[in-house]
């Protein structure tokens, strides 16, 4: 029984999630302005085929170190700990309808204060459904049908800079977790983060299995963002077809976007004395 509701739960789950996606497209994912960019635009697409009108407005939030966002509190927004971008960023417009298959861009301006101190500012820019006016349904009781139509907000991180940036990030443990009953394991890094400004790159693993074979990847993730809301991050991914036990393992971080080319990270580690077996 608890089964068959994991598995329900892990199917609603993935039908919101490719439903969100199939409902907006936005591009870029990630705004960067700084002192000589002050100004961008993003671009919103209706893939589907309905009318649909979103409203535009800021929402405040943490990054957490195992992942994802946290959204501030009332009584930590004006906490010195959160440099938020909102104050100095305009929206035009605050509110866009688009017709099935059409596309408007939605213009952000860095109005940047006199004397503001070098740091990272971030706010997040979301993008919030309003309701589908629907008909009237006229069917009977006994063929009653339910539509499920989740209207979910998307949001995307929209970054003002000022001061040289300097980030610094590196991998402090490495572990691989491999449980018996299964063929993937999962490669556990935990990653520290210095300086007050995020990266954003692709995070891949190698594996060589001795010094005379080639390296191959075994588990990776792109666009990979690291703030400086924590110093520590725990970063999980999977290495699926696990048969390993010796060998040696590269992780590399490597910049995207304005750190094109960097190399963050570039470690090497001993597979079998990481190796863990539950």
């Amino acid at each position: 029984m608890l089964l068959k509701r994991k598995t329900f739960l892990t199917f609603l789950l993935f039908f919101i999630n490719q439903t969100a996606q199939a409902q907006l497209l936005i591009t870029p994912t990630r705004v960067v302005l700084d002192e000589r960019q002050r100004s961008a635009k993003v671009i919103l697409i209706n893939p589907t085929n309905q009318v649909r009108t979103y409203r535009i407005e800021w929402e405040e939030k943490v990054a957490k170190s195992t992942g994802g966002y946290q959204a501030l509190a009332n009584n930590e927004l004006n906490n010195s700990n959160f440099n938020l971008a909102s104050p100095m960023l305009r929206i035009s417009p605050r509110q866009v309808t688009l017709q099935p298959n059409e596309k408007q861009s939605v213009r952000l301006m860095f109005r940047r204060p006199k004397d503001l101190p070098d740091a990272e500012y971030r706010s997040h820019l979301a993008f919030k459904p309003l309701p589908i006016e629907k008909k009237p349904n006229n069917q009977t009781n006994s063929s009653m049908k339910i539509n499920v139509e989740p209207l979910l907000a998307f949001t995307i991180p929209v970054i003002a800079r000022q001061g040289q940036v300097e980030a610094s990030v590196d991998i402090n443990q490495l572990s691989v977790i491999k449980n018996k009953a299964q063929n993937s394991a999962q490669v556990l890094l935990t990653i520290n983060k210095a300086g007050k400004y995020s990266t954003t790159g692709n995070m891949l693993v190698y594996w060589q299995p001795n010094p005379n074979a080639e390296e191959q990847i075994v588990a990776q993730v792109h666009g990979y963002n690291i703030y400086p809301d924590q110093s520590q991050y725990q970063l999980s991914l999977d290495w699926l077809d696990f048969n390993a036990a010796n060998g040696r393992l590269r992780v590399e971080y490597t910049g995207k976007k304005e750190f094109n080319g960097k190399v963050f990270i570039n470690k090497t580690f001993d597979l079998a004395s990481n190796l863990i077996i539950k």
